[in-house]
C-alpha cells in the first residue's frame, strides 16, 4: 500500500485466524480453506433440516449444485426420520 503496509486478503486473514486458533487442519489432516466455511454451512444446514431450496438460495447457487455437492449429507435415513416425525405430528393433530 502507499503507506508501506502489506495488503492482507481474506484468505490471508482466514489463515491467520486458523494459526491463532491452532486449527490449521481437520481431524484427517486436510487443511482448511475459505471453501471449508461454505461446505460446513451447507452440510450443517441440510443436517439441521433446512430445505435444499433455502440452502441454495442462501448460498447463491442452484438446487442442482447443492444436490450434486452436498446432497449426500441429507441421507435417505435422515430425511425419512425427519419426514416421519413431521407426518407423525401431523397425524396426531388430525386425531384431536
Amino acid at each position: 500500500m502507499a503507506n508501506g503496509s502489506q495488503i492482507i486478503s481474506l484468505a490471508d486473514q482466514f489463515a491467520k485466524v486458523l494459526e491463532l486458533a491452532h486449527r490449521k487442519t481437520n481431524s484427517v489432516g486436510d487443511g482448511f480453506s475459505l471453501y471449508s466455511l461454505r461446505h460446513y454451512y451447507a452440510v450443517m444446514a441440510l443436517r439441521d433440516g433446512i430445505g435444499i431450496y433455502d440452502v441454495a438460495r442462501n448460498m447463491g447457487t442452484s438446487v442442482e449444485m447443492i444436490q450434486q455437492y452436498y446432497g449426500k449429507q441429507a441421507t435417505p435415513k435422515l430425511m425419512a426420520t425427519t419426514l416421519g416425525g413431521r407426518l407423525k405430528d401431523t397425524h396426531k393433530l388430525k386425531e384431536s
